[in-house]
């Protein structure tokens, strides 16, 4: 079918083995709206759209409908181009496939639409440079209750959904398992105001680079003989959602890598059993963990580089582990950040290599507030790393029962190590039931403890 102009309404059809140069089945232009209900679009080919191309219309309305084992060189199964409001509701994308872009579904249009997708399924799509949906260019997109399985990207990123220049993003109660991309095994972004995942589901999603189930990069590069990058404001946020085994072969971004974003928030969610550091952020102004858990990672936790503000409050970070070929990871890795705070949070059983623990180096102030970290074990340091730093606090901490290898070994080998730092201060703190030196201080200028209790500490080695 080609139609142009009019309206349209195409109710319980069936497509079938049709080939076309765009739209194998359904191809539309200047329509003022368009409506598909109940019907079936399967093993069509086109160059572009291999079930659907609709380009230039007014609404654009889907439902209850299935496009399964399309082929198209963009496109798999539907292209939407030039829309003004978009709503696919309850329809499922199977086995569709590209030789490029976008293996089920791409839309691309201004920046005043408003993409609705809602209960949809998109299942074994397979494409070359972008995922089963690919967005570009609009205002808000909305998913809502919908499942991403078994999407693969072979080159790029994004396995499930690919994202450039989409004002607001909200992930609502939506499902994203055994996705595959180079990078963003699940969801990739570029440029957007604000990325917002709730009560959202990422396992098994796997980047052959970095960035397990998600990587959202808002770089911008200015133009002319000395550009440099910056930021494209941003903020993500994710409440309620759990990571659970994501993997990133190049260990950076086992589940999320955040590039250039101003802003991470994450509360009440969990991340377990990821492989490569949990969280990598690169070139930040806040981080904000709140009511997190955050357990059985496997190289590491979190890795913030370039920012201003860490901040973990009421965490519970354990049972974290670093393979041993990877001798100089660390669980939790901040630098050059201008302020970190960990508060009321639980540091417990994490595994580490050399500096394991909070590994921190150029941060202007540190604080620690009624935190624990208790059972841990590395072989240089068990609980902290703190290197050039300035104004290091601990406030009523308990480092309880924690293991150093090497202790007495090196001259610096401790449970917490300061090298080259200004103003240290542990108040009312507990240290009890350590193996290693408690606390290795080095070039420090200034140190205050004060009501803070050391009792039962054994230190096996020499020294």
């Amino acid at each position: 079918i080609d139609i142009y102009k009019g309206r349209i309404l195409t109710c319980d059809c069936s497509f079938s083995c049709n080939t076309a140069a765009a739209g194998g089945a359904i191809s539309t232009y200047f329509t003022k709206s368009i409506r598909i209900t109940g019907s079936h679009c399967e093993y069509n080919r086109a160059q572009q759209g291999g079930g659907v191309f609709i380009k230039f219309a007014a609404t654009v309305s889907q439902a209850n409908n299935c496009f399964l084992g399309n082929k198209a060189n963009y496109g798999g199964a539907v292209i939407c181009t030039k829309l003004k409001q978009i709503f696919f509701s309850e329809i499922i994308f199977k086995n569709n496939t590209v030789k490029e872009r976008s293996s089920a579904l791409y839309l691309t249009g201004s920046d005043s639409i408003v993409v609705h997708i809602v209960k949809c399924i998109f299942r074994s799509n397979s494409g070359k440079s972008t995922g089963a949906l690919e967005v570009r260019h609009f205002k808000h997109l909305k998913i809502i209750n919908s499942v991403f399985t078994k999407n693969l990207v072979s080159r790029f990123g994004g396995g499930a959904v690919y994202c450039k220049s989409v004002d607001t993003i909200m992930s609502l109660k939506n499902v994203f398992l055994h996705n595959k991309a180079s990078i963003g095994g699940a969801f990739c972004g570029k440029k957007s105001h604000v990325v917002s995942f709730n009560q959202t589901y990422f396992a098994h999603n796997i980047a052959r680079h970095y960035g397990g189930a998600i990587h959202i990069d808002n770089k911008v590069k200015s133009k002319g003989r000395n550009s440099r990058n910056y930021y494209f404001p941003g903020t993500v946020q994710n409440v309620n959602c759990s990571f659970f085994s994501n993997k990133a072969f190049k260990y950076k971004g086992g589940a999320i890598i955040l590039e250039y974003v101003q802003y991470l928030q994450s509360i009440y969610c969990n991340f377990i059993k990821n492989i490569g550091a949990a969280v990598f952020v690169i070139h930040f102004q806040s981080i904000y963990f709140l009511h997190c858990k955050i357990s059985k990672n496997i190289l590491g936790v979190f890795n913030a580089r370039y920012g201003d503000k860490v901040i973990n409050e009421c965490c519970i970070i354990t049972d974290n582990h670093l393979a041993w070929k990877n001798q100089m990871e660390i669980i939790i890795d901040v630098r050059s950040c201008k302020l970190m705070v960990v508060a009321n949070s639980k540091y417990e059983n994490n595994h580490g290599s050399y500096y394991e623990g909070f590994y921190c180096i150029f941060v202007d102030r540190i604080i620690h507030i009624k935190s624990s970290y208790s059972y841990n074990r590395g072989i240089e340091s068990a609980a902290a790393y703190h290197l050039q730093c300035a104004n290091i606090v601990y406030i009523k901490c308990a480092i309880i029962e924690n293991n150093v290898a090497r202790s007495g070994l090196t001259k610096r080998s401790a449970l917490i190590i300061i090298d080259n730092a200004h103003n240290v201060t542990f108040v009312n703190s507990t240290i009890n039931l350590n193996n290693g030196r408690c606390i290795s201080l080095s070039k420090v200028n200034h140190t205050q403890i004060v009501g803070t209790v050391f009792q039962h500490n054994y230190n096996s080695q020499a020294g």
